[in-house]
Order: C-alpha cells, then sequence, then structure tokens
C-alpha cells in the first residue's frame, strides 16, 4: 500500500514526518518490479512455455529483492517516526523525575523545583495539544494555576472553604498525570505513536486540562472570592435547613432547581457579598461598569433594582413580628420545600406578600439558568463540588 500510493510523508503526534529520499527511490523500484511482473503475466504465451515461465521467474525475483530492499528501509523509518512521535512523552517523563528529585532535596515551593515544574508544565502543555482529543486539547500554561494551587493549599482553611476544594481538585489532577508518566516511562514501546488513541494518557490530561481550566477560573483573579462568599452562604444554608442539606449530599434533583433560588436569597440577604457571583450568571441584570468605575461595587439595573425593592417591602410586611433573621429562614425552608406552608403562623397581608415574592424568585432563578445555560453549568458543578464535599475523580486503573 505504501508502495502503490506513494506516500512520502506522515503527521504523527503533530509533527509531520518525510520519508527519506532513498526510501521514495526503493518504493520507485519496487513499483516498477511489480508492474514488470504484471505484465509477464499478463502475456504468457502457453506454447512458449519455458521461455515465458523464466521470464516470471526473473521477474519475481526482481520483485523479491526490490520489496526486501524497500521493506527494511521503510520499516527503519517507521520505527524511527515512532521514536519520534513518543518522544513528547518520554521528555514529559523524564521532566517529571527530575521535578520529583527536586522536590525531595529542596521542597516543593523551592526555586529549583518551580523552575522545573514551569519547564514540565509546558512540556505537558504540548503533549496535551497534541494527544487530547476528548477535551479542547489546548497547549495550556498551567505553571501559574500550579503555583496559586499551591499556595493556596499551604494556608489552613475550613471545612466548605472553595478555594481550597478547588486547589485540591487541581493538584490531585496533575499528580494523576504524574504518576501515569512514572508508569509509563518503563512502559514506552506500548504507547501507539497515535497518541490520542492511548486511553490512559487522553483520560489524565483531559482530567488535567478540565481542572487546569477550573483553577484558572478561580484562583487567578477576583471570581474566586465570589465563589467562596456564595459558597459560604450555601453552606449555612446547609446548616440551617436539613432538607437542603440533604438534597446537596445526595444530589437529588430538586437541587438543580432549589439552588438558584437560595442563590437568589444570599443576594438579597447580603447583595454587597454576592453581586460579583451573580454577574457571573446573570450579567444583564447589572448596569455596565464603566473605564472610571475602578473597584467600586456592582450596580443593579432597574429590573434587579426592583426585585431587591421587592424583597425589602416583603420584609416590611414582618415588622414587629419577625426579625430579618428569621423572616430569611422562613424563605428558606419555602425555597426548599417548594413553597409549601411552614411552621410560622403568617397574617394574611403577609401571606399574599410571601406568595408575590415567591413568584418574584421564581421569576429571576429561572432567568439565572436560562441567560447563560454553559456559565449557570460551570457555576453549579463548581458550587456542589464544594458544599457536597465531592472528592476528586480517582485515576482508576492504569491503562496506557
Amino acid at each position: 500500500e505504501a508502495c502503490v500510493e506513494q506516500l512520502d510523508a506522515f503527521f504523527v503526534a503533530g509533527a509531520q514526518y518525510r520519508l527519506s529520499e532513498k526510501t521514495i527511490a526503493l518504493s520507485g523500484s519496487l513499483l516498477a518490479a511489480w508492474t514488470r511482473l504484471r505484465g509477464c503475466l499478463r502475456s504468457f504465451d502457453a506454447k512458449a512455455h519455458a521461455v515465458g515461465i523464466c521470464k516470471i521467474v526473473a521477474a519475481i525475483e526482481c520483485v523479491d529483492a526490490a520489496w526486501a530492499q524497500f521493506e527494511q528501509s521503510y520499516i527503519s523509518e517507521l520505527i524511527a517516526i515512532e521514536e519520534g512521535a513518543r518522544a513528547v512523552v518520554a521528555d514529559a517523563a523524564q521532566l517529571e523525575k527530575r521535578l520529583r528529585y527536586a522536590e525531595q532535596a529542596h521542597g516543593t515551593m523551592s526555586r529549583q523545583a518551580s523552575t522545573l515544574r514551569r519547564e514540565f508544565a509546558a512540556c505537558v502543555a504540548r503533549l496535551n495539544s497534541v494527544a487530547n482529543d476528548q477535551s479542547k486539547g489546548r497547549e495550556i500554561a498551567g505553571e501559574e494555576v500550579l503555583e496559586s494551587a499551591y499556595k493556596v493549599l499551604s494556608v489552613g482553611a475550613g471545612e466548605r472553604d472553595a478555594l481550597h476544594v478547588i486547589a485540591d481538585h487541581v493538584l490531585r489532577s496533575f499528580d494523576a498525570l504524574r504518576i501515569y508518566l512514572r508508569r509509563v516511562k518503563v512502559r514506552l514501546e506500548r504507547v501507539d505513536p497515535y497518541l490520542c488513541n492511548n486511553i490512559g494518557l487522553v483520560e489524565r490530561l483531559a482530567d488535567w486540562e478540565e481542572n487546569w481550566e477550573l483553577g484558572r477560573r478561580y484562583l487567578l483573579g477576583r471570581r474566586g472570592r465570589a465563589l467562596c462568599s456564595m459558597a459560604s452562604s450555601l453552606g449555612r444554608a446547609m446548616d440551617d435547613v436539613p432538607a437542603f442539606a440533604s438534597m446537596c449530599e445526595g444530589l437529588d434533583p430538586e437541587l438543580f432547581v432549589v439552588v438558584p433560588r437560595v442563590m437568589w436569597l444570599a443576594f438579597l440577604q447580603s447583595p454587597a457579598d454576592h453581586s460579583a457571583f451573580m454577574r457571573e450568571v446573570l450579567p444583564e441584570a447589572f448596569a455596565v461598569r464603566n473605564a472610571t468605575d475602578g473597584d467600586a461595587g456592582d450596580v443593579l439595573g432597574a429590573d434587579l433594582g426592583a426585585f431587591v425593592q421587592a424583597s425589602q417591602d416583603m420584609r416590611a410586611s414582618f415588622a414587629g413580628s419577625l426579625d430579618d433573621q428569621a423572616i430569611h429562614a422562613l424563605l428558606l425552608q419555602r425555597a426548599v420545600a417548594g413553597g409549601a406552608d411552614t411552621n410560622y403562623c403568617l397574617s394574611p397581608h403577609q401571606r399574599q406578600a410571601i406568595k408575590h415574592f415567591t413568584q418574584e424568585l421564581e421569576r429571576w432563578s429561572m432567568a439565572a439558568q436560562r441567560s447563560r445555560p454553559s456559565e449557570w453549568n460551570a457555576c453549579i458543578a463548581v458550587l456542589m463540588r464544594v458544599i457536597s464535599g465531592s472528592p476528586a475523580k480517582s485515576p482508576g486503573k492504569f491503562r496506557v
């Protein structure tokens, strides 16, 4: 096939490899010998049996010799091409070994380890770009995310500290990739040169890219603080409403209807703490910032401002009967129970105020989910990791 199709170049692991002029010439010689043999067979004359047989035998000997020469040259070059394609895996495994020794000798956060970690991260980025066909397969720069994750974990954290959970997932994913490279280093001959065909390698790279994206999003910049505030509020809601805690721990289907209600209640109780997070999932509800605003707080849009005012009006109807914390507890219970009656004794006016507010709350909950579905799903996935304590993915059984 290689001879007939006259292939002279291959793309393997993102690089182009060309056959040598010698191999291409031998391919041409084999094709010519094969063509002569076919001609002899077509022109074979039974009357001149002896002469015809001699010509065919000579043609077969030419094909055999040409075949042997081409096969030796072609297979030798294919072996070299495969070794070159595996080189990016071998280089990553070698850098991982050097990094491990530096961490053992000088410490994880030492200058020597940090330098090697940057080199290793760059090598992994190259490997990800040529082998990872499950995710985006980008040549990601992971060193900044890694350094931030190490710094976050070096500081103590509470039970539901969002940044701590994310940093832990980032480093567990990174460590799983490193363990894979250590194990595959002694099995390089089993690595398919078409790297995307190696299931274990692709799994580890896809998991690393997913967690790198998470770390880039929340460990760098201001989004992490906004996530921490919302995760803390949801954690308090779990403590106050056992039914909500049960939903989160069991990841019940109803949870994904209840969570946006609880998030908006947290925002309404403290807009300054949660406006940055809600802007991420529903940016059109906030006024557009000017370049001169600097670090000024988020400005509510007119519709969202009216929602905040409706919340304040509803709370005013409870003046003298329930304080703000009790009202929040009442709203949480109704949000989790889907509007069902609670144990609170309410006047007709208060019931009407609650009913009107609950309708508005549901409208805003739906808006948050539908405005930017991908953004919403990403935020919910992260929050569920944090508040439910979901463990990082286990690498499972080793596969090349």
